[in-house]
């Protein structure tokens, strides 16, 4: 994800209450969690320092209810 607007969709997920990003990013930031429609997560993520290479991971109770996402 690159711009504002950007998203993945997953569907057909199973129930779960934990959900893992790993990911590299420049810049710090916030992404919205949307669970079957709705924003219910901010997921706030600090810089690796490069785009690629150099990655971390945030890690965070949720409460995702089986089907779509």
């Amino acid at each position: 994800m690159y711009q504002q607007g950007d998203s993945l969709t997953f569907s057909g997920v199973p129930q779960s209450n934990y959900f893992v990003i790993r990911y590299a990013s420049e810049r710090s930031g916030k992404i919205g969690l949307f669970v079957n429609g709705q924003r219910s997560y901010d997921i706030e993520f600090d810089s690796t320092g490069s785009w690629v290479g150099t990655y971390n991971k945030v890690e965070m109770r949720v409460d995702i209810p089986e089907g779509l996402m």
